[in-house]
C-alpha cells in the first residue's frame, strides 16, 4: 500500500502486528518452556527421592510390620502406617512450598501472562499433582509392606 501511494518512499522491516507480538513474547515463551522442562525434571527427581525414602523406611521396619501383621493388623493398618510418614512430610513441604511460592510469585508478576500472582487454581493444581506424585511414589513400597507375611519378616535381617 505504501508503494501505491509513493513508490520512492523507502520501507524497511515490514511485518504484521501478529509477527511483532510473537517476536516480543519470544523470550517469555522460551523461558516458560525451559522452566516447564526443569519442573518436570524436578518432579521426577523428587518422586524418585520419595520412593527411595519410603522403600528404605519399609525395609528398615520389615520386622515391625511382620510383627504387627502376626498380631492381627489389617492390610489397611499396614498401608496407613507406611503412608502416614510420607503424607506428614508432604503436608509440611506443601505448607512451606505454597507460602514460598506465594511470596516469590509476587516478585515475578511481571513475567506472568494471563495469570495473577495469587491464582488459587494454580496453587490447587500444584498441590493435587504433588499429592498424586507422592502417593504414586509410595505405592510400590506400601504394596510390598501389605504383601509381607510374618514368616518372611522375621527371617529378614
Amino acid at each position: 500500500m505504501v508503494r501505491e501511494v509513493d513508490p520512492e518512499l523507502p520501507v524497511y522491516d515490514m511485518s504484521t502486528i501478529r509477527a511483532d507480538i510473537a517476536r516480543f513474547f519470544w523470550p517469555v515463551q522460551v523461558f516458560g518452556t525451559l522452566f516447564g522442562i526443569f519442573a518436570i525434571i524436578a518432579l521426577s527427581l523428587s518422586s524418585m527421592g520419595v520412593y527411595g525414602l519410603i522403600a528404605y523406611s519399609v525395609s528398615r521396619r520389615t520386622r515391625e510390620i511382620g510383627i504387627r501383621i502376626a498380631l492381627g493388623a489389617e492390610k489397611t493398618d499396614v498401608l496407613r502406617l507406611v503412608l502416614k510418614g510420607a503424607l506428614c512430610h508432604l503436608v509440611v513441604g506443601l505448607t512451606l512450598g505454597l507460602a514460598g511460592a506465594s511470596a516469590f510469585s509476587r516478585l515475578l508478576h511481571i513475567f506472568m501472562v494471563r495469570v495473577s500472582p495469587t491464582d488459587p487454581h494454580t496453587f490447587v493444581m500444584i498441590s493435587v499433582v504433588l499429592v498424586a506424585v507422592t502417593i504414586s511414589a509410595c505405592a510400590i513400597p506400601a504394596w510390598r509392606a501389605v504383601r509381607l507375611t510374618p514368616v518372611e519378616a522375621l527371617r529378614t535381617d
